[in-house]
């Protein structure tokens, strides 16, 4: 799959421009923070896209790494201040046969 950047905005009609952003999950009490997420941001309304397939693929993939640090840790006390940081690297890029194409659509 290739992410493409959404022009112009499906909200406004603005220009948008590739970025990066941050997502937040939450598990249960397993919070999960993406840093680096490829998203095209509207200049004027501030409407962040990321596309539908590779969003579908990263909260799939935060929802194993969730399930799997749960079952890892079986205390309570632990589980309450489980807090995992991570990036969008190239290789999860790679991983979900991702190619980022900022070209207009």
């Amino acid at each position: 799959m290739t992410l493409y950047q959404v022009q112009p905005c499906v909200v406004c009609g603005g220009e948008t421009i590739r970025g990066l952003t941050e997502l937040e999950y939450e598990f249960g009490r397993v919070h999960i923070v993406v840093h680096d997420v490829p998203v095209a941001t509207c200049q004027r309304c501030g409407e962040q896209f990321i596309p539908g397939e590779f969003g579908v693929w990263l909260g799939s993939e935060v929802a194993r790494l969730a399930a799997q640090i749960a079952s890892t840790l079986e205390s309570d006390e632990l589980l309450e201040a489980t807090r995992v940081e991570t990036n969008v690297s190239r290789r999860w890029l790679e991983a979900s046969g991702t190619q980022l194409a900022w070209a207009t659509t």
